[in-house]
Parts: structure tokens; C-alpha cells; sequence
């Protein structure tokens, strides 16, 4: 891949990014499904519903949400597949770093992207077990490719490893939030599904901030060569 290829692939990945942040703020606006505990709520609860309730194609009122679900899955593909074409033109600047170690992150990310775009063929009211396949195979191939970049950025010369940094804290986010998926308090109680859904959205805001800083920093990387 030349490096024209490699900055626009880098490019469309960190306005992927900005796509979803956009196209889930717009979803939520027009969301009018209501949640699981107040179900006549004419308005997305921010703090007390999951991301996911954006996807549904019908509401916990009921009624039918298939513009919000189609605009928010739409979000989601091009996250999606912006997540594969960077992680695939990412790998051509850190080419003097461990092989194997380099193509297990390239393939990591490559799941990611598979596993958001899972996530938007799979509304969680139609099938909830999908769904969550593909929820923690996005994030937990996301994590693998984080901590796998933090080692092979500090092997690469002239790769800052301030950005391999970042790309731990990734990491270490992602891991916290499915730990919390897994023990945190239960989401089917009201409290729980507060600190459940505001910690999912702490973490993917902040995986958002943190890859559109490691996407800039690729860029000028990549604008070096």
C-alpha cells in the first residue's frame, strides 16, 4: 500500500469515528422508544439506557423505531469498517516490529470492526444473544489490538510512544468496561442499569477521544514519510 493509500485509509478511519459520534447524537434526539423502566418516556434516557437501545427496530413503549434503528446501525457500519481500513493501513507503519506480534493486531482489529458491524445487523430486542456475541467480540478484539499496538509502537524507530501509551489506556478502559458488563451491578435494576449504561458510554466517548488522537498522530506519522 503506498502512502497516499495509507493516509486516506488512516483519514476515513478517524472520520469513521466522528460519523458514529455524530449519527448516535442525532439518533438519540429523535429516539422516542423510551427504557426498560419507564417505558412512555417521550425522550432517549441518556443515563439509564445502553447505546444499544438506539438499534432497537421497537421501542420499550412498543411502538416502532426502525428510522432510529436504521440511522444509528448505519453509524455503526461505517465506525465498523473505518475500524478495518485503519488497522489495515495502520500495519504499514510499524513494519519493523515483531511479524507475528503485528499481523495478531492487525487481525484483532480487523475483528473489532467485524464485531461493530455484527452489532448493527443484530438489534438487541430481535436477538439478544447475537447481539452480545458481537458486543464482546468487538471489544474484547479492540482491547487485544490496543495492548498489542502498545508493544509494537515502542519497537518501531521514530513511532512516538506516547501514542503506544494511549493506545494502553485503551486497553485498560476497554478491559474495566467488561469487567463491569460481568460483575458490575445488575442491569436490570434500575440503579444498575444507570452506573451500567453511563459506564458504557464514559468508556466508548473516551475509546472515541483516545483513537482520534492515535489516528492524528498516524497521520502525521505517516505524512513524514
Amino acid at each position: 500500500m503506498n502512502s497516499i493509500k495509507i493516509r486516506k485509509s488512516i483519514l476515513y478511519g478517524i472520520a469513521s469515528v466522528l460519523i458514529y459520534f455524530l449519527f448516535s447524537t442525532i439518533t438519540m434526539f429523535f429516539y422516542s422508544g423510551g427504557d426498560q423502566f419507564n417505558p412512555a418516556l417521550p425522550h432517549y434516557n441518556f443515563f439509564g439506557s445502553f447505546l444499544s437501545d438506539l438499534g432497537r427496530t421497537q421501542g420499550f413503549s412498543g411502538n416502532p423505531t426502525y428510522g432510529t434503528a436504521l440511522f444509528y446501525a448505519l453509524g455503526l457500519i461505517i465506525m465498523g469498517s473505518g475500524t478495518i481500513i485503519f488497522f489495515i493501513a495502520h500495519n504499514y507503519l510499524i513494519l519493523k516490529s515483531n511479524t507475528l506480534l503485528r499481523y495478531a493486531s492487525n487481525a484483532a482489529g480487523i475483528l473489532a470492526g467485524l464485531g461493530y458491524i455484527g452489532i448493527a445487523f443484530t438489534p438487541w430486542n430481535l436477538w439478544p444473544k447475537i447481539h452480545l456475541f458481537f458486543v464482546f467480540t468487538g471489544f474484547l478484539s479492540f482491547m487485544a489490538a490496543s495492548m498489542l499496538l502498545f508493544i509494537l509502537i515502542r519497537q518501531q524507530p521514530g513511532y512516538p510512544k506516547a501514542y503506544g501509551n494511549l493506545y494502553l489506556l485503551i486497553g485498560v478502559l476497554i478491559g474495566s468496561y467488561v469487567l463491569l458488563l460481568l460483575y458490575g451491578p445488575d442491569s436490570h435494576e434500575p440503579w444498575g442499569r444507570i452506573v451500567q449504561s453511563t459506564g458504557q458510554k464514559i468508556v466508548v466517548y473516551s475509546q472515541s477521544l483516545l483513537i482520534l488522537v492515535c489516528g492524528v498522530g498516524a497521520l502525521k506519522l505517516c505524512q513524514q514519510d
